[in-house]
């Protein structure tokens, strides 16, 4: 962890070296997380389906309610973040239905 932070103050130092300015990297992390088991997920339904259990299993559905979730937390903690800046419009968190067209992946 140590390492991490001492890369991620380099890297800041770096960039205000190069004269950019801005907040600190720190007030826009989230403890939220992505891997590559969300991105297997929408890559199995690469053609839309229904929302139904025969279609989507329950697990499946399962996982992209979570996906959903994060996203949503994720909005909800960078729209403050982002609102404290100036120039920047206002932002609203606010994530999709996970199935909105009853259809699943979300229409192209």
């Amino acid at each position: 962890m140590a390492a991490k932070e001492a890369d991620e103050t380099a890297s800041a130092t770096t960039l205000r070296g190069l004269g950019f300015r801005g907040p600190s990297v720190e007030s826009f992390a989230a403890d939220v997380a992505f891997d590559s088991s969300d991105f297997a997920l929408f890559q199995r339904y690469p053609e839309p389906v229904p929302w139904k259990p025969e279609y989507v299993g329950e697990d499946d559905q399962l996982a992209f309610k979570s996906v959903r979730s994060r996203l949503k937390s994720l909005a909800e903690h960078l729209v403050p973040a982002v609102s404290s800046l100036s120039g920047y419009p206002d932002m609203t968190a606010f994530a999709s239905l996970y199935e909105t067209s009853g259809r699943l992946p979300f229409p192209r």
